[in-house]
């Protein structure tokens, strides 16, 4: 899996994180959206804004 700068995500690009979780840039910071399947095949969706910061911007963290 490639790491993901989500600090340089254009507006509305959309990044597969992992098999359950996307990130989808909008006005303000980023939307995460988790999805996930039970045994009967139904889908959970939970999705949280999270705005946008500079904390982590020139960290060395790997967004994953």
């Amino acid at each position: 899996m490639s790491k993901i700068d989500i600090y340089n995500m254009k507006l509305h690009e959309n990044q597969q994180i992992n098999d359950y979780t996307s990130v989808f840039r909008v006005p303000g910071g980023w939307l995460y959206r988790n999805t996930f399947w039970n045994e009967e095949s139904r889908t959970s969706v939970s999705t949280s804004f999270v705005p946008y910061n500079d904390e982590f911007k020139s960290s060395k963290i790997p967004i994953y």
